[in-house]
């Protein structure tokens, strides 16, 4: 509820200042797992858990990761059917391994959440309702949230891993945009045009002239969503395998940095 509360002052430009919002998001994440005394259970590699035996690392880096993940998405926004199709990717995914091995995991939250999003999505799909920093913010920590207690309940069955690869496009475009940033020395609180889904967009737009844009705009969120539905299937099927859920995770990835710098190149080469 705090999230969106936060995510609704942005929206009104209430609280323009990147900086202010990510604090008063970290202060809010901080709260609830401490309040709910929410950890990572384990990594699946010796160094790393033995870190995370200690409490406060543990909360540091699972907050770590609950910021990268919020701020990924919202990064995302903007795209039709792009959020929110990634949100029904990984918690559908979740909802079919769980009923299929017999995992804990709460299913009448899922599905109520799960016809939400697929309502949802048809609007987006037709550009007739959008998310904002407010729904991106709070349905981001939920899933967030819903992935950690899923990953924590069913840690002797499946991999954390498995999490890691429903979730890594939100995660690793808000990592790769702070590097970005940084080695091109731009402020990390300014906007920009360089994510990847901005760079697919500006190519489909480029040989789709005749199309519109609503139609642009929700074709590069389906073709982005159409390979997360491939690695999401890839990641159901060996869930508990913690080295082929690497695989993919690296896999990912490299195809991510070759097809970015491939359209990031022809932006260069046709501005």
């Amino acid at each position: 509820m705090v999230l969106y509360l936060i995510g609704l002052v942005s929206d009104i430009n209430f609280i323009s200042s990147p900086k202010i919002r990510i604090l008063l998001q970290a202060l809010c994440v901080l709260f609830f797992i401490i309040l709910n005394d929410l950890s990572i259970k384990t990594l699946s590699l010796e160094l790393l858990d033995k870190a995370l035996t200690f409490k406060i690392f543990n909360i540091i880096f699972l907050l770590a990761c609950l910021l990268v993940l919020i701020n990924g998405f919202n990064f995302l926004d903007g795209i039709n059917t792009l959020v929110i199709g990634n949100f029904i990717i990984c918690i559908f995914s979740i909802y079919y391994i769980s009923k299929k091995n017999g995992l804990f995991v709460d299913f009448i939250l899922i599905e109520n959440l799960l016809m939400i999003l697929l309502i949802m999505y048809v609007f987006n799909f037709f550009g007739k309702s959008f998310l904002g920093d407010s729904g991106t913010y709070s349905i981001s920590f939920l899933v967030g949230i819903l992935s950690v207690n899923f990953a924590y309940d069913n840690y002797l069955q499946i991999s954390p891993y498995f999490i890691a690869c429903m979730l890594f496009y939100p995660a690793f475009e808000n990592l790769f945009s702070i590097i970005r940033r940084l080695f091109s020395h731009n402020q990390l609180s300014k906007a920009d045009t360089f994510h990847f889904h901005h760079l697919l967009y500006e190519l489909i737009e480029k040989n789709l002239l005749k199309k519109s844009k609503l139609f642009i705009n929700t074709l590069t969120g389906i073709l982005i969503n159409i390979y997360l539905v491939f690695s999401a299937f890839l990641a159901t099927v060996y869930f508990n395998d913690t080295k082929f859920l690497l695989l993919i995770i690296f896999f990912n990835l490299n195809i991510y940095l070759v097809v970015y710098f491939i359209l990031y190149k022809k932006r260069n080469i046709e501005s």
